[in-house]
């Protein structure tokens, strides 16, 4: 999980891109326990594994501007 201050600095890289793009290991979909800086619908582009489910993909479908499964 992400601590507070990379939490923090995170949201503010964010806020200075112009395109903001999220690498996510595909175990990590879905987990409440991830620490939250960002909602998806910020994201501009999901990259996660092609081993993400097809129900989990399409929910993230719906809630990212772009998803990737490489």
């Amino acid at each position: 999980s992400v601590d507070p201050v990379q939490g923090r600095s995170k949201r503010a890289l964010m806020d200075a891109a112009r395109t903001v793009v999220v690498l996510a290991e595909h175990t990590r979909i879905d987990h409440d326990r991830m620490s939250r800086f960002a909602a998806l619908d910020e994201t501009d582009c999901l990259i996660t594994g092609t081993e993400l489910g097809p129900e989990p993909a399409a929910r993230l479908a719906t809630r990212v501007h772009r998803l990737l499964r490489v």
